[in-house]
């Protein structure tokens, strides 16, 4: 909380290469990423979307990245706002 009423919330997506690093069968496209670190040290200002949408992904749930795009899917917005709403709670 900032002024006791508003709460600062700040959503940084991973990237669908980071998203899917767990499965990729060449090292070499491991991207380096920060990300979990950064999100530990402020874990008041920051949810943990590549937690929630890792989970996602390795469940075999559908549709969390676009097929042929970089964007999330219908199941991967509903993933991040479900985040958002616990990490509101």
């Amino acid at each position: 909380m900032i002024n006791g009423v508003t709460q600062l919330v700040v959503l940084i997506a991973p990237d669908k290469l980071t998203a899917y690093r767990d499965l990729l069968d060449e090292p070499h496209l491991h991207p380096f990423t920060e990300l979990k670190n950064l999100i530990a040290q402020q874990p008041k200002l920051l949810p943990d979307m590549p937690k929630a949408i890792e989970a996602a992904i390795r469940s075999g749930q559908p549709d969390v990245y676009l097929p042929d795009d970089t964007h999330w899917g219908a199941s991967g917005q509903e993933i991040v706002a479900d985040t958002v709403i616990a990490f509101l709670e």
